[in-house]
């Protein structure tokens, strides 16, 4: 997912879950078993397999015109 996103020109924020108990937290609340999860603006935008994910996909789901903040809205 680094990957992609970097090759596509985005900028992203990385939250280790070993590290973090809150986003641990926030995974399992949102039944999450398996990461990379990305969100933004707290919409969750990898609802499929990152090899399955495309710029297409991630775009889409894009509302750049509510856009509300960056990571300090994270999980709220």
């Amino acid at each position: 997912m680094k990957m992609k996103l970097s090759g596509w020109g985005y900028q992203y924020d990385v939250v280790n879950i070993k590290e973090n108990v809150q986003a641990l937290a926030f995974l399992r609340l949102n039944n999450h078993r398996t990461v990379p999860q990305l969100y933004w603006n707290k919409t969750h935008l990898n609802k499929v397999q990152t090899l399955d994910f495309t710029r297409e996909m991630l775009e889409e789901q894009l509302d750049l015109d509510s856009y509300g903040g960056g990571v300090e809205l994270w999980g709220t």
